[in-house]
This record gives C-alpha cells, sequence and structure tokens, in this order.
C-alpha cells in the first residue's frame, strides 16, 4: 500500500520498499527458562502469550475473551499478557476492561497479566515461555508492527491475524481465521493442536527461520550498504 501511495505521487523508477528490520536480542538458556517458568507457577500449562503495547486496537480484550472457549478443550492453557501500559490515559481504560473480564469470567487462575514495560531480554524471556505468542491486532492505520518482531525474532510460534499490518510477516506466521473471540479461540485450539505434530514443528521452525533471517538488522544492514554502494557506482559512471 505505501509502494503504490508513493508511485501516485510519480515515484516508480527510484522507489524501493526496505523492510522494518528485527534486532538481535540473547536467547535465554533452558535453565534460565526453567527458573522463570517455575516462578510464575507455569510449569506443565500450555502458555499463550501476547507482547506490545496495551492498546484497544491489538485485541488483548477479544483474546482474554476466547480463553473460556480456548480452556473448554487445553484445560491445562493459561494466557500470557506482557503487555505495557503506553500511557496512562492510552492504556489505562484497556487495563481496567481487560481485569474486568478476567474477573467476569473467573478466569484469575488461567491468565497471568504483566503491564510494566520490560528490557528486551527480559521480555524475551516471557515469550520463549510460550507454546504460541498470538498478536490478535483488528485492523488500525498502522503500516507494519515492531511488536510481531520480538516473537519472529525469537523463533516463537506466532499466530496473526488477517489484518494489513502484518502483510510483511505472513509467510513465517500463522494467521488465525479472525478477530473475534471465536476465530481467536479456534485459530489457537487448531494450532495447539497441530503443534503435538513433529512434521508440522519442523514447518513451523523453517518457516519462522526464514522470516527472522529476511528481517534480520544484521541481514537487512548488508543489503542496504549493497543498495547505497551500488547507486554510488552509477552516479560515478555518469
Amino acid at each position: 500500500d505505501d509502494v503504490a501511495e508513493a508511485e501516485a505521487w510519480g515515484l516508480k523508477d527510484n522507489l524501493s520498499l526496505f523492510p522494518l528490520a528485527s534486532y538481535p536480542i540473547e536467547q535465554p538458556s533452558p535453565a534460565k527458562l526453567a527458573q522463570l517458568r517455575a516462578h510464575l507457577a507455569l510449569q506443565n500449562k500450555r502458555i499463550i502469550a501476547s507482547y506490545g503495547f496495551l492498546m484497544q486496537h491489538k485485541g488483548i480484550i477479544e483474546l482474554v475473551e476466547s480463553m473460556p472457549d480456548i480452556l473448554a478443550n487445553e484445560p491445562n492453557a493459561h494466557l500470557l499478557l506482557v503487555n505495557a501500559l503506553y500511557s496512562e490515559s492510552v492504556s489505562g481504560p484497556v487495563r481496567n476492561e481487560v481485569k474486568q473480564i478476567i474477573a467476569k469470567l473467573n478466569l484469575a487462575d488461567s491468565v497471568t497479566c504483566i503491564f510494566d514495560y520490560l528490557p528486551d531480554e527480559e521480555s524475551m524471556c516471557l515469550l520463549k515461555l510460550a507454546d504460541l505468542v498470538v498478536y490478535p491486532y483488528r485492523e488500525s492505520t498502522e503500516s507494519s508492527s515492531a511488536a510481531v518482531r520480538m516473537a519472529v525474532s525469537g523463533r516463537c510460534n506466532t499466530a496473526i491475524t488477517p489484518v494489513h499490518l502484518f502483510a510483511d510477516v505472513a509467510s513465517g506466521c500463522i494467521t488465525l481465521p479472525g478477530s473475534s473471540p471465536a476465530a481467536i479461540s479456534r485459530g489457537v485450539i487448531e494450532i495447539l493442536r497441530k503443534n503435538e505434530d513433529d512434521e508440522w514443528r519442523k514447518d513451523r521452525s523453517l518457516a519462522i527461520n526464514a522470516l527472522a533471517k529476511e528481517i534480520d538488522s544484521r541481514e537487512l544492514s548488508d543489503r542496504l550498504l549493497g543498495m547505497v554502494q551500488g547507486h554510488i557506482r552509477r552516479l560515478d559512471l555518469r
């Protein structure tokens, strides 16, 4: 869409779309993950995580509302919300609604909320605990997601909703049927079921690894350098 908009302005021959990068983050050791899982009392749980700033369009409310159906099929499922507050005015009402829904649906024992802003390394540790990281966004005016790149960088099993801002990462992620609670629960249940199959897990690992390499900041830096050097050479020839 951004390219089409620029082309409408007459920028066709000197236009390239450059991906939003992901940045390398230290991966936690198995021992560190085991310690964190025990600290959070999440042993023997099938963890479904979310990540990113807590904002209305990011679908966290719908994700919480999907949990009763998920629990009916996966009694050991646990929702881990790693969603920092953007600001009190933006995120406060969403946080309050999330807490109200958790209480209303009797989900207190099945949802862990972490609304603090964490260093990337701590966020990565939490996401690496998950069987699945879900980005249940609704449509918005955003053109790309930085938050999803955390899960991709960690090579996590990553589920996205079918909205336009995930088009650039869809090749390595699993697309849910929609962004409603019913669609999210249906998709998550299916993914957790498939995740028990060795071949499926192998295919998903190959897909997420390919995407992670494609958008890795080191790979993109080399690509950008090559583009700049190529343009300079053409200018010198003129």
